[in-house]
């Protein structure tokens, strides 16, 4: 079950954009469970911790886009989409990076191609791939590692929740495996997730757990390619 919270101080728009949520995401084969909330301090103090938070940008306590920031600072691998009925907040919202922007005029329309985005990133995140562990079989989740570490004969996979994966094996041998998942090689002995990046900046990735990656001289030429395409994408 995808649990997911709406905060909008719209208290009529909130029952219908619960509604509108749950009827999407059954045409998409999700089954989701909608709680909805009128205060943004009340979503900061909740100890529960939702998959999917659809945040209202302009709201008189505390915009979307400030929660959303708040939000991010604790947990790094959930998914933000912002609502509003004003399209000229779009571009202050990217730097949150969400993952869509609803418009209310066009509610059921950019609900479904945004269903249509989370249907293949859940995929994505619960997807399970096997890896050689010497010569074990060893099951992760790509979805969920924020990058991994080659160092000798070992390659430590750092994890979302904070815990790490210590296998025998070379990044080398699940190079082909991991860009099947948006991951990138940035120096010989790392790879990055490319949906946690938080930043690039002189030669340095900041991921969104606000460890630092290295970018090598070899590799630094695809690196800033791939950052700027990701940024324009962003900006679109």
């Amino acid at each position: 079950m995808i649990t997911a919270v709406i905060v909008d101080d719209d208290i009529k728009f909130l029952k219908i954009l619960k509604e509108t949520i749950k009827h999407t995401a059954l045409l998409n084969g999700l089954n989701m469970e909608v709680s909805t909330m009128s205060d943004p301090y009340q979503c900061l103090a909740l100890s529960k911790v939702f998959d999917i938070y659809f945040l209202d940008i302009l709201m008189p306590q505390l915009s979307g886009v400030e929660l959303a920031k708040k939000l991010r600072e604790k947990y790094i691998d959930k998914e933000f989409i912002f609502i509003s009925a004003y399209e000229q907040y779009m571009r202050t919202s990217i730097f949150v990076k969400p993952r869509a922007f609803i418009r209310k005029e066009h509610l059921q329309e950019d609900l479904y191609e945004t269903f249509q985005i989370l249907k293949n990133v859940f995929i994505k995140k619960n997807e399970e791939i096997i890896v050689k562990d010497n010569k074990k079989d060893c099951r992760i989740k790509p979805g969920n590692i924020i990058y991994a570490r080659n160092a000798g004969h070992y390659v430590t996979f750092y994890y979302t929740e904070e815990n790490k994966v210590v296998i025998r094996n070379r990044l080398k041998e699940l190079e082909v495996q991991l860009k099947g998942f948006d991951f990138l090689q940035v120096h010989q002995s790392y790879m990055v997730n490319l949906n946690y990046v938080e930043s690039y900046r002189h030669c340095v990735i900041l991921m969104k757990n606000k460890d630092k990656i290295p970018v090598s001289g070899s590799y630094k030429d695809i690196v800033e390619m791939i950052m700027l395409n990701r940024m324009i994408g962003d900006r679109n």
